[in-house]
């Protein structure tokens, strides 16, 4: 999927960049691990819970509404192009 492919050249120009910046290679990756995945993960998981306890509902009903947009836009062009 994109989101893969990504998320590879995210994390491997990352690496790179970290490990030109530091001697010491296993450290650094370390550090960029821990800042990324439990920085990151832990303040994902305190927002996720604030929207999912207030918000959830709201949030899926603007995301299903956007997508009946984009599904509509995209109907019309089919038919003006078969037109």
């Amino acid at each position: 999927s994109l989101h893969a492919i990504g998320f590879a050249l995210y994390h491997t120009a990352a690496i790179t960049y970290v490990f030109s910046l530091y001697k010491q290679k296993k450290l650094a990756q370390q550090f960029f691990l821990g800042i990324t995945f439990g920085l990151g993960g832990s303040v994902g998981a305190v927002l996720s819970g604030q929207i999912y306890g207030e918000y959830l509902f709201l949030v899926e009903s603007i995301i299903t509404f956007i997508a009946f947009i984009v599904l509509l836009i995209h109907q019309k062009r089919k038919e003006s192009i078969l037109s």
